[in-house]
C-alpha cells in the first residue's frame, strides 16, 4: 500500500469515479471517498455500503449533505481529518462533480498544501 486515494465527489461525479474505486479497491489500495449532495441524493449508496463490508480495512467513506449549490457551503473537516491521519507514502487526489464544485473543492486543498490534484471533468449530453 503505497499510495492513498482520496475521491472528493459531487453526486453528479459519482458514475465516472465509482469504477475506479472500485479498481484500486481490487488492488489492495486505500481508498477514502468524501461524498458530497445538496439533496441527500447519493448515487450508488447500496453498491458502496457492500465495497465497505467487503473492504473494511481499505475504504473510508463519508457522506457529506452540507453542499450548497448556491451558497457553495462545505464541510473541510473530514478532508482535512483523512488528511492527517493518512498513513501512506502518498496520497492522489481526485475531484468530480460539476465546475463550480471543482473549484471549490480545489481551493480547499491547495489551502491545505495540497498540489497534485486531479480534476474529472463532466460532460453531459442534454
Amino acid at each position: 500500500m503505497e499510495t492513498h486515494y482520496i475521491f472528493l465527489t459531487y453526486h453528479t461525479g459519482m458514475a465516472s469515479v465509482f469504477p475506479v474505486i472500485k479498481e484500486r479497491l481490487a488492488n489492495h489500495a486505500q481508498v477514502s471517498l468524501v461524498y458530497f449532495s445538496s439533496n441527500h441524493c447519493f448515487y450508488f449508496r447500496k453498491e458502496l455500503e457492500i465495497l465497505q463490508c467487503h473492504f473494511r480495512s481499505q475504504l473510508y467513506i463519508s457522506y457529506e449533505s452540507t453542499y450548497d449549490e448556491n451558497e457553495g457551503l462545505l464541510n473541510q473537516a473530514n478532508i482535512e481529518a483523512i488528511i492527517n491521519a493518512n498513513t501512506a507514502p502518498g496520497m492522489c487526489f481526485t475531484i468530480s462533480g460539476d465546475p463550480i464544485f471543482s473549484e471549490k473543492i480545489n481551493r480547499i486543498l491547495l489551502f491545505l498544501g495540497i498540489k497534485n490534484i486531479i480534476i474529472q471533468e463532466q460532460y453531459f449530453i442534454a
